[in-house]
């Protein structure tokens, strides 16, 4: 099961329960009925690193979104800062 898009995660009509990865159950409630809720992109960055590879090096940021879910993308911001998401070619980046 895939999401629609990145930015996109599952909210439980049972009890409401946020699930940050998709699954076909809730775990908080057991309820099959979930829906798809897509988030606006904006949040704060948990945390920062730089990945060195032979074709360069870039930013990787576990970022905490308004809604409560914590997602992984490409940038260079630093631990703390706001940053706004936007999709490329099905990858999160963030500034």
């Amino acid at each position: 099961m895939d999401a629609p898009s990145p930015l996109h995660f599952q909210r439980c009509d049972g009890c409401g329960a946020l699930l940050a990865y998709p699954r076909v159950l809730c775990p908080r409630c057991g309820s099959r009925a979930l829906s798809w809720e897509r988030s606006a992109g904006a949040g704060t960055v948990y945390s920062a690193t730089v990945v060195h590879t032979r074709e360069g090096e870039h930013g990787v940021l576990l970022v905490d979104l308004d809604e409560g879910v914590r997602v992984m993308g490409e940038g260079t911001s630093a631990i703390g800062d706001r940053v706004e998401a936007r999709e490329e070619e099905g990858r999160l980046r963030f500034a």
